[in-house]
């Protein structure tokens, strides 16, 4: 009895001290799980601020980008419009010179008339 009582008691103690190294073994994983946690919410911080600098440059870059859009618009619209006056004040000095040409004697005849004559020719083509 006394054998069997001993036996009985070594068995408990030996259950123990394996449930005390299974509590200590769990005990090393939850604390390696816990700095893997924490680790792993670092680089989330890191890659999150990360994101947010990428997004704030390109923002950035998008208002850049729309911004010379419209300067270079406006650019091309002014450029259209003086392609345009000057393509009318060209039409308007041709028309001008080909009425001229043919209301006014050349410069070589003009040189023949006298002032009186001039005068009248200036008139008659002013009117």
């Amino acid at each position: 009895m006394v054998s069997s009582a001993e036996l009985e008691n070594k068995m408990v103690l030996e259950q123990q001290a394996q449930l005390q190294k299974e509590e200590d073994q769990n005990w090393l994983k939850l604390h390696a799980k816990l700095e893997k946690l924490e680790m792993l919410e670092k680089e989330c911080l890191k890659l999150t601020a990360t994101q947010r600098i990428a997004e704030d440059k390109i923002k950035h870059l998008e208002e850049k980008l729309c911004e010379e859009e419209h300067q270079r618009k406006l650019i091309q619209d002014k450029t259209a419009q003086r392609g345009i006056f000057a393509k009318e004040s060209k039409n308007q000095r041709n028309l001008l010179l080909k009425g001229q040409s043919s209301s006014i004697p050349k410069l070589t005849s003009l040189r023949s008339t006298s002032h009186f004559e001039r005068e009248q020719l200036w008139w008659h083509s002013q009117g």
